[in-house]
């Protein structure tokens, strides 16, 4: 009775495991291009730094309203676009959005519904810095004041 239940039990197992492990494969395949087609880059602080010097023609941008960046500094030679302006739109619709372009605000909020508003727009090169301008300054990162 022992064999005939082991036996029974691997058959049922033996079934099971090719169908599971083939409608993995196309799930995870799936996912991968669709995270790399429509997605922005969240960056932590190195990652961040390392992209910014490696890409000279980056587009870096503080979404930060003129009063934050007067309390704290921004990045060396962010552009400031308020993303709580009325405009905010139609000035993200100015840029290139072949360019990279790597976005910061305070603490990641804001960036990342800038970020996911680019892709809409068309962006096709977009990083966010994970945790914002108050990650930055507490791994020591210089600003310009």
């Amino acid at each position: 009775m022992k064999n005939i239940h082991f036996i029974l039990f691997l058959s049922i197992g033996l079934l099971l495991a090719p169908s599971c492990n083939s409608s993995k494969q196309p799930a995870n395949t799936t996912e991968q291009s669709s995270t790399t087609a429509n997605a922005s880059k969240l960056l932590s602080v190195a990652a961040f730094a390392q992209q910014l010097a490696n890409t000279p023609n980056a587009v870096l941008i503080d979404l930060r309203t003129p009063e934050e960046i007067t309390e704290t500094g921004k990045i060396e030679n962010a552009s400031n676009l308020d993303f709580n302006s009325p405009n905010f739109e139609a000035e993200l619709a100015k840029l290139d959005k072949t360019k990279p372009t790597m976005v910061y605000c305070a603490r990641g909020g804001r960036s990342g519904k800038a970020a996911q508003k680019m892709l809409e727009m068309g962006f096709t090169n977009i990083s966010d810095l994970d945790g914002g301008m108050m990650a930055w300054q507490g791994n020591n990162m210089p600003t310009n004041k």
